[in-house]
């Protein structure tokens, strides 16, 4: 099944306070094109759903340092290339 794979970065340098804060948004998004006559039951939802989940998930973690994965618990796993 095609997956569309779409990440934004986006990062901004703003003064708060007299000093300058850099406020950094990270966007992932993961979409499964189902092709027509694909079982869409529960359970087939399910691990399409966990899936994208996962692979959300790691290509989150890729963009972050190992050691800032490390300080927030993300734990990267992919089980399905």
């Amino acid at each position: 099944m095609p997956l569309l794979i779409n990440r934004n970065l986006d990062a901004i340098d703003r003064g708060e306070n007299n000093r300058n804060v850099r406020a950094v948004n990270i966007y992932t998004l993961t979409e499964l094109r189902v092709p027509d006559g694909k079982d869409l039951g529960i359970e087939a939802v399910r691990s399409d759903l966990d899936y994208l989940h996962e692979r959300a998930v790691a290509l989150f973690g890729e963009v972050l340092r190992p050691e800032v994965r490390d300080a927030v618990g993300l734990k990267v796993e992919d089980r399905r290339t």
